[in-house]
């Protein structure tokens, strides 16, 4: 995607949620979130580097050699100041393929936001690459309680970020909420456009079959 008119910021919000928890952690679930979004024109020309080491807890930065994940740098300013004077802007939430990071799809998460969107996009707690690199494996539990899980994360967020106390909530047009995924993240931003009406357009990337996306729905997908 070409960049638009707009220079991007970036931020790293940490969301929780009270009402549950994951497997294999404490306390409530944490859901850590990049937010990119059109900013003012001290981010334009900016360069934010993403060094993949930097994510692992210190118990994997010790296992696993920082050259091994490698760094990807994104036009982006981190913490820049909202292009306040412009918008509403839409809010695209975004989710990760399995085993992913939040941070996976900047090519075209930052263009989106350069377009003039607000783009969320959350590590889904229990089923990112930290937990795949801890484990080895693919393990088969971890993801029938994700394919419960994700949806809820971005329900759950949805909530938060549009009565969020902070000035970039003033920026989102809450009537033109998107969501958009790849993979596992496809199968969950189809799921939950279903289960919440205030999404009102899906872009699923590489999405599974049909079943899989419609099993247990009280509505199947054809009803978007």
């Amino acid at each position: 995607i070409e960049m638009g008119p707009y220079p991007v910021g970036v931020r790293t919000v940490t969301f929780e949620d009270p009402t549950r928890t994951t497997g294999g952690y404490e306390g409530p679930r944490q859901l850590v979130c990049e937010i990119w979004y059109p900013a003012t024109d001290e981010a334009r020309d900016a360069v934010e580097s993403y060094v993949l080491h930097e994510y692992l807890p210190p118990d994997l930065q010790e296992q696993i050699p920082a050259e091994a994940l490698g760094t990807f740098n994104t036009q982006a300013l981190r913490d820049a100041e909202p292009r306040f004077g412009r918008g509403p802007f839409p809010l695209i939430m975004f989710s990760h393929g399995k085993g992913g990071i939040r941070a996976q799809s900047t090519f075209f998460t930052v263009p989106l936001a350069s377009h003039g969107y607000i783009v969320v996009s959350m590590d889904h707690e229990g089923d990112t690459i930290i937990d795949l690199l801890r484990t080895g494996e693919v393990d088969m539990n971890t993801t029938v309680d994700s394919f419960i899980d994700r949806p809820l994360d971005i329900i759950f967020l949805l909530d938060e970020v549009i009565y969020w106390d902070d000035p970039l909530a003033e920026l989102i047009d809450v009537a033109r909420i998107g969501i958009a995924g790849h993979s596992f993240g496809a199968l969950t931003s189809l799921r939950t456009a279903v289960m919440d009406s205030r999404i009102k357009a899906v872009v699923a990337h590489t999405p599974p079959g049909v079943g899989t996306v419609n099993l247990a729905l009280e509505a199947p997908v054809s009803t978007l």
